[in-house]
């Protein structure tokens, strides 16, 4: 029995290093990997990624490359391992998030050796730190996710250069080369920066007084200071460049940054920031899901995850942390409330609000440092027993885990919608022809932008093409004009630039859709659709400008390197109404029969009782006007609002088909049109 005890324990030192990394990576897991196999691109993902599929793995070299050099080439070399592939890229960005809680970890312990408590909770707040949600942007964040690792393991070196005598100067300049890095790659934790003197003075008391101690500060600091207003001013530079294209600084050259305007504006948004840090990233741990809108089943998931995972790290940390714990005084406190106001410090710059909505908690990650310190030094300050705090963890952690199994979730079905409205893109324009503007409704169920999916819809519909000009525009008119374009002339002419390509547009090559699942995807009808009651006003508006001549009906050839894979043919009812209704729009009134007796055939009917409206015009043109009138009576009985819909349909069918007067007659009766 004793030498069993012997060798349990000999394996168990061999693998004590790994502990802690192999902890981390299992909360990791648990809290970001469930449905990593479904995520897809969102955001930002769709131009870099499109840009790489246009110029090769060497075009991500180029991407910001005037103001963060780095950036580019940190993407490049992850494409080399992901290329096009969303689940790669996913799988790189959960080992990114994970290697920044161990590089955490690691500062935290090198800082207060003694408090394991502190480093490993610290860690695992970071880690969970429920602000931050762009953890599936899977491309976009990657850049920003590493280099936090490159400020944590600069600290790492800094903290030992300054302990040690020996080889001070190799530590030191491991530490200056990751600064580097980091400052070149993104100016996200600029302000972090500014904490260094902070501790290094708190490494350097723990040996000397107070004044040597101060004096030693200034001396081992000035390096990374030197470094830093060095950087910062070339940053500051390529703002006055004419090429410079990302956020302008929050004044101009002929104003005062210290102005009464300025300065109030400054101190609101910072006043904002710190709210998110200290009391909205943790609040948001008790929006707990509906089962009606999150699902019964995700609903019990997340409940399964949240628990296992706070049991997880209370039986570890009881298990694992020693019984007297020590606290690292006020050293920790001061710490985390430094981090925290200095973090957002570059977002103040550029007037930039930090948020925990989509996409502004973007900018809460250079937050998660300083408030997860500040929230374990309160833990361990308020709560004196070990058992207490190691309860209240593991409590923040369970629900943390959740949390982000919600915001999982929400990807998740947003990419479900991307699949969606290509797939039916696909079905309902298999073409279209270039300098074509796509106007849409804000599509609420996705994570991209207009400008995001303008990426992905060239990708779709033409793969690669060698000239600048971009061939298509997607455009949500609400968020880009702040009108509907109702002064918008046909004659008048749009151009705009898009990165490095620019768009030139043609009026008369407008497309309008509308897309608000679980209704299916709908091009919209220049004449059928301005009075469609379930359209909202501004696309009503615009649908005179909808020119549906502008599609290639000839089917398109599979697209083998678009991320969303494409299915020619599916037994679903949206398949049979695109058919159907680009069968309308040709005007092949009995394929728009055929497709709908099909979806009978499948079990399958409308989503919305709009989408019955091809079929009532097609039972006409072929003159079946019984049926024509029964298919008006169904969908004028869906609701009132219905019925000037029809009567503006019915008015296009007297012009153009005269039907009986009889029917006329009947139809009148029905719907009391007025004349």
């Amino acid at each position: 029995m004793a030498a069993v005890q012997k060798v349990s324990q000999r394996i168990r030192n061999r693998f004590l290093p790994f502990e802690v990394p192999l902890f981390l990576l299992a909360v990791t897991l648990l809290a970001y990997s469930i449905l990593l196999p479904q995520m897809g691109f969102y955001w930002d993902d769709w131009p870099w990624i499109w840009l790489q599929h246009l110029d090769g793995k060497q075009g991500m070299l180029q991407i910001d490359r005037a103001f963060r050099p780095l950036s580019g080439v940190i993407l490049f070399l992850i494409s080399l391992f992901a290329g096009e592939q969303p689940f790669l890229w996913q799988l790189t960005n959960l080992l990114l998030r994970w290697f920044s809680s161990l590089t955490c970890f690691l500062v935290l312990k090198a800082l207060f050796p003694r408090q394991t408590f502190t480093a490993l909770g610290g860690a695992l707040l970071f880690l969970l730190f429920p602000a931050y949600q762009h953890q599936f942007v899977a491309v976009n964040s990657s850049r920003h996710l590493l280099p936090f690792s490159f400020y944590f393991l600069s600290l790492f070196f800094m903290i030992q250069a300054v302990r040690r005598e020996k080889r001070a100067w190799f530590f030191h300049g491991l530490a200056l080369a990751f600064q580097v890095s980091e400052m070149l790659a993104t100016e996200y934790y600029y302000g972090l920066e500014c904490v260094r003197p902070f501790v290094i003075f708190t490494v350097l008391k723990q040996r000397l007084g107070g004044r040597e101690a101060v004096t030693q500060m200034m001396k081992q600091g000035m390096p990374y200071f030197g470094l830093l207003v060095g950087l910062v001013a070339w940053r500051f530079a390529t703002t006055r460049r004419p090429d410079y294209t990302n956020y302008a600084l929050l004044w101009q050259e002929d104003s005062d940054p210290l102005s009464a305007t300025n300065g109030m504006l400054l101190l609101r948004l910072w006043g904002e920031q710190l709210k998110v840090g200290m009391i909205s990233a943790w609040t948001k741990l008790f929006e707990f899901p509906h089962p009606a809108t999150f699902g019964a089943r995700k609903t019990v998931l997340y409940s399964f995850l949240g628990i296992a995972g706070g049991t997880g790290v209370y039986f570890y940390l009881s298990k694992t942390l020693p019984r007297d714990l020590a606290f690292p005084g006020k050293s920790g406190l001061l710490l985390g409330i430094c981090s925290l106001v200095l973090a957002g410090l570059p977002f103040l710059a550029a007037g930039l609000r930090v948020d925990i909505s989509f996409p502004a908690n973007r900018l809460t990650l250079p937050q998660a440092f300083g408030a997860s310190l500040l929230l374990i030094s309160l833990i361990e300050l308020l709560l004196p027993k070990k058992s207490l705090q190691v309860l209240m963890l593991s409590g923040i952690c369970a629900l943390a885990i959740g949390s982000h199994f919600q915001n999982a979730t929400d990807f998740q079905r947003d990419w479900a919608y991307q699949r969606a409205f290509f797939q039916q893109l696909s079905w309902r324009v298999p073409g279209i022809q270039p300098n074509t503007l796509i106007l849409s409704n804000i599509v609420e169920q996705t994570h991209s932008s207009d400008n995001s999916l303008t990426a992905a819809l060239n990708w779709f519909y033409f793969d690669r093409f060698a000239v600048e000009q971009l061939p298509l525009l997607f455009f949500y008119p609400s968020e880009r004009t702040g009108a509907s374009l109702q002064q918008l002339e046909r004659g008048a002419r749009l151009e705009r630039r898009y990165g490095r390509f620019i768009f030139h547009g043609n009026p008369e090559r407008i497309l309008v859709v509308d897309f608000n699942p679980p209704a299916c995807l709908r091009v919209i009808h220049p004449v059928y659709d301005r009075a469609n009651p379930w359209l909202s006003r501004e696309t009503r508006q615009l649908a005179p400008l909808s020119n549906l001549q502008i599609i290639k009906v000839e089917p398109k050839e599979i697209r083998p390197t678009f991320p969303i894979t494409i299915l020619e043919r599916q037994e679903v009812w949206c398949y049979a109404y695109q058919r159907a209704d680009l069968a309308r729009q040709q005007e092949r009134w009995q394929e728009v029969i055929f497709w709908y007796e099909t979806a009978s055939e499948w079990g399958d009917s409308p989503n919305r009782a709009d989408e019955t409206v091809p079929l009532l015009q097609a039972y006409a043109f072929q003159g079946n006007w019984q049926a024509a009138l029964q298919t008006t009576s169904q969908i004028a009985r869906t609701a009132k609002r219905y019925v000037h819909y029809l009567c503006e349909i019915w008015g296009d069918l007297a012009v153009r088909n005269q039907p009986p007067q009889a029917i006329l007659n009947s139809v009148q009766g029905a719907l009391q049109c007025s004349p």
